[in-house]
């Protein structure tokens, strides 16, 4: 529960779709009646093809957060590949929450779905029965399909009941559900010595095409052939003569939906209750009965026009922002970048997953326990007036969830991703029903998906960047520069010092390495090295140029005025530190040189090095004296 509302969570697939927009549609007014709250999690694709983008596109079903959700409602019968929707269905009853499915049986759900035999019998009885044909043949769908194998029986029962014989290999043809094979299909009933009088197909795309077929031959329906579709799609409205057809309306499975949903919450066990929902016969022209229909075809072609334009023009516009984008420094300024489009982009929050915002996470090599992570940021919100990024809070989808809920409009949420990866999701709260808003979900999608990932990937080919340089420069074992990384700072520091200042460089040298590489080890020598690196490191001014030279030779170059005296003693103070936090069998011992000098040209850094050399020997003279005298 949300709010002390109980919440149902509402699964389905292409919310472009216009049924899709009314099934939520008349579901949500029948809920927030209720008093109850609709979150719908949609993808704009129906994961037919289970590939890595659907992967992503299927990945909003795992935001579904079961501890708030009373009500899960999966409408698998959309789900192509079933796996998604047994993958939700399972995570709710895992938690204890009730499921419907729409579509077919799932044991342990409630079940609402479609009477699509007894729909299409209603057509073939309306032929048969309120017509008086007899002569009727059967137009099926792909051969081995269910639905198209299920329609055919039903075909077949009806000839049944008014005692017509059912010649299969007669009666019927297959048009594959759309255009071409049908066409096919009924060139080769032309063929025949007669024509039947009723051809029944099994959806309306084939009825369509079989009545344009039928009047470029100059066969007229209804008067020669009967024609009839299935589905209801509102097509129908407007070829001639307009197609009948049998329509699965929304608003009656809602309704069941609802009458299911109220059992439930009122405490009564609906696991393996079934309801269905008879679709409706739709009698039109096509079979010779009066059209009644209330589509306008110049109102329907105007939508499609202002539907058309406005896509192409916002097309246009959500196009720059994935070039543009790339340009952006920040993920602020790529924030208000995005929000300057508010003409296209509104009534929408982009949540991010927190992995997105670290430039040195690969996010098509990352791996996470959760396709989203626990804590999100909210990218950008047309809602709200943000100037960057910000974390939600704890538990919360979208700035100012709760508002959104009691709004009175559905949530839809939508994921984001790159390929198979999550990278977060977009959060929609339209505030009417407007199909148009619908239709440009997927393209808003798919923008701001591409212009996320485009952007996430740019920061992380900059890291690498960044990485590769530091790798080129950086000696792997003191964490210092190497020669190639210190010539270059090296240029720098002379080509920027000032006129009075003077140039100092100190170089350290490993007493007795070899010693303790023979007896301890070279892993203890390495540590010797990396000790001494990091007391000259210390030793030294903070914006001195540290490297190491080669073996063990650490130099250091650096213009502030301190005296060499100051950095040999601290150097060496560092260095007892080393010994007695160590516990080492062994001591670290190391001589230091360093030359102050007024140098004005790169080209004498030898004669500087050299001569920074030579105090550092006298040094090492000096301890390799007092350790013989010792």
């Amino acid at each position: 529960m949300l709010k002390g509302k109980k919440v149902i969570s509402f699964c389905l697939t292409r919310i472009q779709d216009s049924f899709t927009k009314d099934i939520i549609e008349q579901l949500h007014r029948i809920v927030k009646e209720r008093g109850h709250i609709l979150l719908v999690y949609a993808t704009s694709s129906n994961l037919y093809w289970n590939s890595d983008t659907e992967k992503g596109e299927a990945s909003v079903y795992d935001l579904v957060d079961m501890s708030v959700t009373d009500l899960l409602i999966v409408f698998s019968e959309k789900i192509d590949t079933k796996f998604f929707a047994q993958r939700v269905t399972e995570r709710a009853k895992k938690a204890g929450v009730p499921v419907i499915i729409l579509g077919e049986p799932t044991e342990g759900c409630a079940n609402v779905r479609y009477d699509y035999v007894e729909g299409f019998k209603d057509v073939v009885r309306h032929v048969i029965g309120g017509h008086g044909i007899r002569d009727v043949h059967l137009m099926g769908g792909v051969k081995d399909n269910p639905f198209s194998k299920e329609r055919v029986d039903a075909f077949g029962d009806v000839l049944a009941e008014y005692g017509i014989e059912f010649d299969r290999d007669k009666m019927v043809s297959y048009g594959e559900f759309w255009s071409m094979p049908t066409e096919a299909a009924c060139e080769e009933l032309l063929k025949r010595d007669k024509l039947p009088r009723a051809l029944v197909c099994c959806n309306d795309t084939m009825g369509i095409t079989a009545v344009n077929f039928f009047k470029r031959r100059g066969i007229k329906v209804p008067d020669d052939i009967v024609v009839t579709g299935f589905d209801g799609i509102k097509e129908i409205n407007f070829c001639d003569p307009k197609l009948t057809s049998s329509m699965c309306s929304p608003a009656e499975l809602a309704k069941a939906v609802d009458s299911l949903a109220e059992d439930i919450f009122g405490g009564r066990d609906c696991k393996g209750t079934e309801v269905l929902v008879r679709p409706t016969l739709l009698t039109s022209e096509s079979c010779g009965c009066e059209y009644k229909g209330g589509i306008v075809l110049t109102d329907y072609i105007n939508d499609l026009d202002n539907t058309f334009y406005r896509f192409q023009e916002e097309y246009r516009g959500l196009n720059e922002i994935t070039t543009r984008i790339l340009k952006c420094a920040d993920f602020d300024e790529a924030s208000a970048l995005i929000l300057k489009y508010n003409d296209a982009i509104y009534d929408v929050d982009c949540i991010l997953n927190k992995s997105c915002f670290d430039e040195s996470a690969d996010q098509m090599r990352y791996v996470s326990e959760k396709p989203f992570d626990d804590e999100r940021t909210c990218f950008f919100s047309t809602d709200y007036n943000h100037k960057k990024p910000f974390v939600l809070q704890n538990g919360e989808y979208a700035p100012g969830f709760e508002k959104l809920i009691e709004g009175g409009m559905p949530v839809i949420f939508i994921a984001l991703h790159l390929l198979s990866r999550p990278l977060g999701y977009l959060c929609f709260h339209y505030w009417n029903y407007d199909i148009q808003n619908y239709i440009k979900i997927p393209q808003l999608k798919s923008c701001i998906s591409n212009a996320v990932a485009s952007f996430i990937n740019m920061r992380y080919q900059h890291y690498i960047s960044l990485r590769i340089e530091e790798i080129y420069k950086t000696d792997t074992l003191t964490g210092l520069l190497n020669r190639n990384g210190f010539f270059r700072e090296y240029t720098t520091l002379v080509a920027g010092r000032k006129k009075d200042e003077r140039i100092s460089l100190a170089i350290a040298d490993l007493d007795g390495l070899k010693y303790i590489n023979d007896n301890y080890g070279h892993d203890e020598g390495d540590y010797a090295i990396h000790a001494a690196a990091q007391a000259l490191k210390k030793a030294v001014p903070k914006d001195a140029v540290c490297a190491r030279f080669g073996g063990d030779e650490i130099i250091a170059v650096y213009t502030e005025n301190v005296s060499e005296m100051s950095v040999s003693e601290r150097f060496e103070h560092i260095i007892e530190n080393i010994n007695s936090a160590s516990m080492k069998p062994y001591r670290i011992s190391a001589s230091i040189g360093i030359h102050t000098d007024s140098t004005t040209a790169i080209s004498r850094f030898e004669e500087l090095l050299k001569k920074a050399d030579k105090l550092m020997y006298a040094q090492k003279k000096l301890h390799h004296e007092k350790m013989n005298n010792n």
